[in-house]
């Protein structure tokens, strides 16, 4: 998908709605989206329903990206499929990450951006109907973020994520520019923790 309207008549055609976290703008922050997978369903062997595993390979925006997503068994409903989802995703600059990821209104030209590559992993484990087990990690030079939670998925509404964060950074000055959020001289080597 080489742009937010071809990526927006894709979606289409799976009759997926473009809105809520997958609103134009945030399409058009995602684009080029080049991505190729892989669909193994064990056959049936007497039980009601049998196992599958998707996997995914490619590129979303300037990230590179893998992701698998299992399931012991296939339910009668999307809903209350059980399903164990593993996302990998390395970014040339964190801000390149933030801008794919973070809320409406959050800005980071390419004039903001510093040379700080970043490694995101997302863990779940759970089903739609009852919620996700999660694990979310970012590391970078001299930086790790960890989140521990709750993911929900309601129908018809915006996912919710709830739990712990964990951040431990060795300069925050460095951190705050590669965040895009502001360059500060006077926070140089100034190490944060925090929950």
């Amino acid at each position: 998908s080489p742009d937010s309207a071809a990526l927006t008549d894709f979606l289409a055609l799976l009759d997926i709605p473009t809105t809520g976290i997958l609103d134009p703008q945030r399409l058009g922050r995602i684009s080029p989206l080049r991505l190729a997978g892989r669909l193994q369903l064990s056959p049936k062997t007497g039980a009601p329903a049998s196992g599958a595993r998707l996997t995914l390979d490619g590129t979303i925006g300037e990230s590179r990206v893998a992701a698998t997503f299992s399931t012991p068994r296939r339910a009668g409903a999307l809903h209350d499929q059980p399903m164990e989802v593993d996302i990998r995703a390395d970014v040339p600059a964190l801000t390149s990450l933030l801008a794919q990821i973070a809320p409406d209104g959050w800005t980071a030209p390419p004039s903001a951006r510093i040379a700080m590559p970043a490694r995101l992993t997302f863990t779940a484990v759970g089903q739609l109907s009852d919620g996700f087990q999660t694990l979310a990690a970012l590391e970078s030079a001299g930086l790790r973020g960890e989140l521990r939670g709750r993911l929900r998925a309601p129908q018809g509404a915006n996912p919710e994520l709830a739990g712990t964060l964990q951040l431990r950074a060795d300069d925050l000055a460095h951190l705050l520019a590669a965040t895009a959020l502001g360059r500060n001289e006077r926070l140089a080597g100034v190490p944060v923790v925090g929950r």
